[in-house]
């Protein structure tokens, strides 16, 4: 990775970890050699590319199943594109409330437990 970023190497081959946790700006082509349904991913996956300048995404299908997977989920984010552009008014932000408190306080507490048994797991069959 520190590599790619200083330029001495130009390709970066990744997993769904690529996809979603890697913010790296100077992205301008993302190959996908999959095909996802969800078009919310589909969207992230491809949202690497072109943060700094102009990008490409491909995707590299075979016909049959793939194919028709890959024309749903542009069907999908088509859809959701739409309703999107005609829900002018329709979404309203409220206020970002933080997750603590303004003054957090730390709490000691003891927990107690009680033994642990197989038997407890779902889906477990204890032995005879």
């Amino acid at each position: 990775l520190r590599q790619f970023r200083e330029g001495s190497l130009n390709v970066l081959v990744c997993t769904c970890v690529g996809e979603e946790g890697l913010d790296i700006a100077e992205v301008d082509l993302i190959v996908n050699f999959d095909v996802l349904k969800s078009p919310i991913r589909s969207i992230q996956r491809s949202g690497r590319t072109g943060r700094k300048r102009n990008g490409r995404v491909v995707f590299l299908i075979s016909e049959g199943a793939e194919e028709r997977t890959y024309r749903q989920s542009i069907s999908k984010k088509n859809t959701i594109n739409r309703a999107l552009n005609q829900a002018e008014g329709s979404f309203r932000l409220g206020k970002n409330v933080p997750m603590l408190p303004g003054e957090p306080s730390l709490v000691r507490m003891r927990m107690e437990k009680q033994r642990f048994r197989m038997s407890q797991v779902g889906g477990h069959t204890p032995k005879a």
